[in-house]
């Protein structure tokens, strides 16, 4: 097979244990997750020659080894990036890539008639191409965060049995009664979305 290698750096400065990922451009196959080592550098075998993939650092750290801690891992972060292959036999060499500052989304849930029963009610974040997602349950007061994400696209989905998204009072591109999509700009820290919900119609 192919492989692909390269380097993460923070200021110039080498990433040791940054999780990173890879997953095939096209379909939808699981990625294959592993660390940086001491010298921030990863090397990815066995890729198929001559074909496209995203590489990108995975928002979902909770999968990491119990000896990587979150402070160590979640203040910066990779865009996804396409990268196809050589052919059978060869390394593709990226040389050394800068991570940026991740992004912060922070959500209020609004529920119809002033109710408060925001129990079972989870928010997830997820990504194309890089089919990498996270997904965090929302608070008592209907509160969300969502830390440390790359400044990209991403769907967001509802998963609640009782409520779906009011899309007559959002202001962003709604797929369906459980999900939007948002662009999360580089120049902001953090976005703070409002999500209306109304009851779910049979």
């Amino acid at each position: 097979g192919s492989s692909i290698e390269g380097r993460l750096l923070i200021d110039g400065n080498p990433v040791a244990h940054k999780p990173i990922a890879i997953s095939p451009r096209i379909g939808m196959s699981s990625s294959t997750q592993i660390n940086t080592d001491e010298n921030g550098r990863f090397r990815f075998y066995g890729l198929q020659a001559n074909k496209q993939y995203v590489l990108f650092t995975p928002c979902d750290w909770s999968q990491l080894a119990e000896s990587i801690t979150k402070e160590e891992t979640d203040s910066f972060v990779l865009k996804s990036r396409t990268i196809t292959t050589n052919g059978s036999g060869e390394t593709t060499q990226l040389g050394d890539l800068p991570l940026e500052p991740g992004h912060t989304v922070r959500g209020q849930m609004i529920l119809p008639n002033d109710s408060a029963d925001f129990a079972n009610i989870k928010v997830v974040l997820w990504r194309d191409p890089a089919w990498d997602w996270i997904d965090v349950p929302v608070t008592a007061d209907g509160k969300f965060e969502l830390a440390s994400v790359p400044s990209e696209v991403y769907t967001v989905s509802v998963r609640s049995a009782k409520y779906e998204i009011d899309g007559t009072k959002l202001k962003y591109q709604v797929f369906g009664p459980s999900s939007f999509g948002i662009r999360l700009k580089s120049e902001n820290a953090a976005t703070s979305i409002a999500i209306p919900l109304r009851l779910v119609t049979e």
